[in-house]
């Protein structure tokens, strides 16, 4: 019979002694246990695309002389934020960006996204904004006065401001009220063009003029551009972007105050522009170490502490975008916008999910802003503040990207700065670098980009309809090397459009015929590896249920009418199966081995193997060869 008694509680908890809590040296043992002998540093830490190695824990003994300590939203260094109260006081803006053909055009989509969710402006306009008639038209029915606007207004924003001018005289809008950022961003184009179209010294005495009459007559205004997403889409870790970003900011001070702006006034026009990619935590510490290397910077220049606080827009990114299976792309944005957001940015845009081969429209503006729209009202992102802070993890990695980022900065100082770090190729090599070994990662799928490179759609026959905007510029009459954007999925999207090509000349795809080999266990893993494997480069696989001679393997892939085939079984029976197999098949035939048995590789060569297929190989030279052998036919 149940007795209450039995089941008391005590007065006073004695949780601790009950449960020890365990010391890292205790875990360790547990692991190395796991491990059964493999080396600990190799299995267990990550190095990071910015030679950060990342460790499997963190406890509060990493925090250790870590800036973190007595810090607080919206005072000292600003790591937690600007703002005492994070988002509760001001959300972030959603700023999806709008460009169109016309002005008028521009205006319906801006109303549009202002009737349904946006709660700011953000043009990419360029020359369209450069007349006070088009700034007629593109604000008709907008009250300018009431929401945040972002005009990209490219190399000088001059002209813009100029148009802006005329428009506030025109209808006699209070310019004090109006939050505006009317953007100059020539270091950009510069990069991405290899030259400017005038001497830099008459682009930067127009922004000085447009800089004086913004901060004389508005309230709230940024004019000048530092723009980090241009090298973050071209494939620069977080380190290099921020330290770009610093660089960019120090440009801006030297030139303009040469043109005898105040380094007060120079400060208050900044606003900093940076790209979000899929490395969550990396991404969040990444947002977070630029508010402490702002701090740092401008505190160098014995700015007043009310122009020391950053404004961040932020944009996810472009370069991990895909044709192939492009609604992944909606899964990407999702999680960028969302670190973005924990990292306390203060204006974001999110891509709409086929920016990248399709005109804007509404349906995928839609799903844009609601991504934001979902993760303030939903996921209720707007009513914490800075949630990341005190996390052993991100506070340590955040104080090793600042670190890093900060030599970085000095470095490209003593080359000259940023124009000259450009001028030399340096910060294009640089970034090459890692691009090269981003790019390795995705050929050899270390690197997943869903739907591309992995888990591909094999009904999927439209991806050569998809034309991608590609803008980069290669024949440029300019000494300087020309920063090149980067999106790795492009390869893989090559195989697909030869499938596609080859399925529009033959009436079917290029065929793959598993021989799968002995009994369900003995091929299955390699057979469903292959499967997927050739499903990437747009293949069509025939998968058999297995066979038990060779003979038989040889007549049914004989019959199939594929011209590929891949022996899947086990090592201990590669040595007979294939000479085997080979005898009995075309010589024309692409042979294949799924699996790496080292001491059997010569051998298996000498007998007709044209290919391998692991883990680990680099997926698409093979696929790319294997369409090479098929080039007598189409390609």
């Amino acid at each position: 019979m149940y007795n209450k008694n039995e089941f008391t509680l005590e007065e006073k908890f004695t949780l601790k002694n009950d449960f020890p809590i365990p010391s890292l040296d205790d875990w360790k043992l547990l692991v190395g246990a796991e491990l059964k002998g493999a080396d600990f540093q190799k299995k267990m830490h990550t190095k990071t695309y910015e030679g950060i190695e990342l460790k499997p824990i963190y406890t509060k003994n990493d925090l250790t002389d870590n800036v973190i300590k007595n810090s607080y939203p919206g005072t000292s260094n600003f790591l937690r934020g600007i703002r005492a109260s994070g988002y509760h006081s001001k959300p972030w803006n959603i700023a999806i960006e709008a460009s169109a053909d016309s002005p008028e055009e521009l205006n319906s989509i801006l109303v549009n996204d202002l009737n349904k969710g946006a709660n700011s402006i953000n043009i990419v306009a360029g020359s369209s904004t450069s007349s006070v008639e088009n700034l007629e038209a593109i604000f008709k029915n907008i009250d300018i006065g009431k929401y945040p606007i972002l005009i990209h207004a490219g190399v000088s924003n001059l002209k813009t401001v100029n148009a802006l001018k005329l428009y506030c005289d025109k209808y006699k809008t209070n310019k004090k009220n109006l939050n505006c950022g009317l953007l100059a961003d020539p270091i950009s184009y510069l990069s991405l063009n290899g030259k400017l179209e005038e001497p830099i010294e008459k682009i930067f005495e127009d922004i000085s003029s447009a800089t004086e009459w913004l901060n004389e007559n508005l309230s709230h205004a940024k004019s000048l551009l530092v723009n980090g997403f241009t090298f973050q889409n071209s494939g620069s870790t977080a380190v290099q972007e921020l330290a770009i970003i610093l660089s960019i900011a120090v440009e801006y001070f030297n030139r303009l105050s040469n043109n005898l702006i105040s380094i007060d006034e120079i400060a208050k026009s900044m606003l900093v522009q940076v790209g979000v990619g899929s490395n969550y935590f990396v991404e969040i510490s990444k947002l977070r170490a630029i508010k402490i290397l702002w701090k740092n910077l401008l505190s160098a220049y014995n700015i007043n502490e009310e122009n020391q606080k950053i404004f961040i827009h932020a944009k996810t990114s472009m370069n991990n975008q895909t044709l192939c299976d492009a609604h992944v792309n909606l899964l990407r944005t999702t999680t960028e916008a969302f670190s973005a957001i924990v990292g306390g940015i203060d204006s974001l845009h999110t891509n709409p999910f086929d920016e990248l081969f399709e005109k804007q429209n509404d349906f995928s503006r839609r799903l844009a802003r609601n991504t934001q729209i979902i993760l303030k009202e939903e996921s209720h992102l707007d009513e914490v503040t800075d949630p990341a802070g005190g996390s052993f993890f991100v506070e340590t990695l955040t104080k090793q990207i600042a670190e890093a980022a900060w030599i970085e900065f000095q470095n490209i100082q003593k080359l000259g700065g940023i124009i000259e770090a450009l001028k030399s190729g340096y910060i294009q090599s640089e970034i090459e670098k890692v691009t090269s070994a981003k790019l390795k990662d995705v050929r050899t799928r270390k690197a997943i980009i869903v739907g591309t490179n992995m888990y591909a759609n094999p009904k999927e026959n439209n991806v050569s309809d998809k034309k991608s905007i590609n803008k980069n510029i290669d024949d440029q009459n300019s000494s300087m090397k020309i920063l090149k954007q980067f999106r790795p999925a492009s390869i893989f999207e090559e195989l697909r459009i030869k499938s596609e090509k080859y399925l529009s000349q033959f009436g079917n795809k290029p065929k793959v015929f598993l021989m799968n080999m002995g009994s369900l266990k003995q091929f299955k893993a390699r057979a469903d590896f292959s499967r997927a494997f050739f499903e990437i480069g747009g293949f069509e696989v025939l998968y058999t249920n297995g066979f038990n001679s060779s003979e038989e393997a040889a007549n049914a892939f004989n019959s199939s009418a594929a011209k590929i085939f891949i022996i899947c079984s086990t090592d201990e029976t590669y040595p007979e199966l294939v000479p085997s197999i080979i005898k009995k098949v075309s010589k024309s035939a692409i042979k294949i081995l799924a699996g790496y048995p080292n001491e059997q590789i010569e051998t298996h060569k000498e007998n007709g193997i044209n290919e391998f297929i692991y883990l680990g190989c680099d997926a698409y030279s093979v696929l790319n060869a294997i369409y090479k052998k098929l080039s007598n036919e189409i390609f």
